[in-house]
């Protein structure tokens, strides 16, 4: 078997990159990657290779893609490539992100990278695996999606079509295509992310005493998250490094002339692997405890004003992969 021309890799990909699919939770459009999922259904049927289509709730379909057909009772072992669809956002970029040019032998463009290249390559190696007469191992092509936001896609995949697609397979191996500069990982952190939010009351900011700003509570809370909680998170892995966690984002306010009755912030938190206290849970029981402490010292300040709110959610949650 020889390695598959680069041209058909590169013509691919220029057509998967010239089609928008950032994350449907960044662009606001609802089943944003499903235009690249048809076209890549097509092409698998064009090449005479065998697509199916997974549902995902609230989300496009994934697509699942093999050389042949499955059968029942087939033991061989399953090689399973995984590669995303959707991508970040294209704010800041200083190339046109759609338009998949090529110089100087590289081709720029949002998702060329992570993770349309590796798609593009696998589904070409595919095809040229499914043209062998003799094919030891089953392989699958998996084009998954809401990998870059809330992971519901490869999710959905392994809670409702895993053991479907893998079948009677005498072993199973995954390869995820995102960008290493070709060293083998085996091992992730999990992350986590949190939205805290304080809420007050409305007024002109020229009568301030008759409102109850969510932004100060906010301030106070997050600076208690700095010094209380994030140097806690010390977990360690010897591949991984060590746990992590930042304030990522905060907005607050609707006008520059309104007190501000709702604040907003979001705090990353990446889990260390191989560590049985870096679960989702008991992270965010960690977190709630602060929050909840600083909820009763205002409370019991004098002076502070009635209205102050806190709640903590865990909006992405996925735990650790060992090794």
């Amino acid at each position: 078997m020889t390695i598959t021309d680069l041209s058909d890799v590169a013509t691919l990909l220029q057509r998967m990159v010239q089609i928008d699919s950032v994350s449907g939770s960044v662009c606001g459009r609802d089943r944003s990657e499903q235009p690249l999922i048809d076209m890549l259904h097509r092409q698998a049927k064009d090449w005479g290779l065998h697509p199916t289509l997974l549902p995902v709730p609230g989300h496009a379909d994934q697509l699942i893609i093999t050389a042949r057909p499955p059968v029942e009772g087939d033991t061989r072992p399953l090689l399973l490539f995984d590669s995303h669809t959707d991508t970040v956002g294209v704010e800041g970029m200083t190339v046109e992100p759609f338009a998949a040019e090529v110089r100087d032998g590289k081709m720029y463009g949002r998702g060329t990278c992570d993770t349309k290249g590796t798609g593009a390559a696998m589904l070409c190696a595919l095809r040229q695996y499914a043209e062998t007469e003799v094919q030891p191992v089953r392989v699958a092509v998996l084009f998954s999606v809401d990998e870059e936001m809330s992971m519901d896609g490869i999710q959905h995949f392994l809670t409702h079509d895993y053991e479907a697609v893998v079948g009677d397979a005498a072993s199973v191996n995954v390869i995820v295509g995102e960008p290493s500069d070709l060293r083998l990982y085996v091992v992730h952190n999990g992350v986590l992310t949190w939205k805290l939010s304080t809420s007050g009351v409305a007024a002109h900011s020229s009568r301030p005493s008759n409102g109850v700003s969510a932004i100060t509570p906010m301030l106070t809370l997050l600076q208690a998250v700095e010094a209380l909680y994030i140097p806690s998170v010390t977990a360690c892995h010897g591949l991984t490094g060590t746990a992590a966690c930042a304030v990522t984002m905060i907005k607050g306010g609707h006008s520059p002339n309104v007190i501000a009755d709702h604040c907003e912030a979001t705090i990353d938190r990446r889990l260390s692997a191989g560590d049985v206290s870096e679960t989702p849970e008991l992270a965010t029981a960690a977190l709630r405890k602060v929050s909840a402490c600083l909820k009763r010292c205002l409370g019991d300040a004098a002076g502070t004003p009635e209205g102050i709110s806190f709640c903590t959610h865990a909006r992405t949650s996925t735990s650790p992969c060992p090794s």
